[in-house]
């Protein structure tokens, strides 16, 4: 397995942890279940951690794919992973603290709940963003496949009907 293979593999796991993790906190808001609310705030705080190997994994998968053309869509998909990184960790951050918060019963531990919700939206949305435009990237450093060179566009052929 090379770093392309491993951030493919494990950059799913921030975007589907924080969709999880926000409804898992929205339920406990929703449903007053302070247990399901400390849950989705674990979830969110765990699951940013894991964007850290997802977003440094990025720059060396950055290296292969870039052997094999899509310049473009790679470079469009590390600004917005650049993007999401940061919302993420500080909606983990802000997650951790609402924990903290919530176990200890302290007062303001309401507002941190609430900006979480906002932080953990926004990064929802940009890792949502971010593997889309991953999703634009052709991976054909995973096929065993001879590779045509960088820019090399496959000839048109016209189609030719037959009666």
């Amino acid at each position: 397995m090379n770093a392309a293979h491993f951030h493919v593999l494990i950059n799913h796991i921030p975007g589907i942890g924080f969709l999880l993790g926000l409804g898992v906190l929205l339920a406990g808001v929703y449903l007053h279940q302070n247990i399901v609310r400390q849950t989705g705030l674990l979830l969110l705080f765990l699951t940013s951690l894991t964007s850290i190997p997802a977003f440094y994994s990025g720059h060396e998968a950055e290296e292969i794919a870039q052997k094999f053309g899509a310049k473009q869509a790679i470079e469009e998909h590390e600004a917005a992973a650049e993007w999401a990184y940061h919302l993420t960790l500080a909606a983990g951050a802000a997650a951790g603290l609402a924990f903290i918060a919530g176990y200890k019963q302290l007062k303001w531990g309401r507002y941190a709940t609430t900006g979480t919700i906002v932080l953990a939206a926004f990064s929802s949305a940009a890792l949502v963003r971010t593997g889309y435009l991953g999703g634009n990237i052709r991976h054909t450093e995973f096929s065993d496949a001879p590779q045509p060179p960088a820019g090399y566009a496959e000839p048109m052929v016209p189609h030719t009907h037959q009666h």
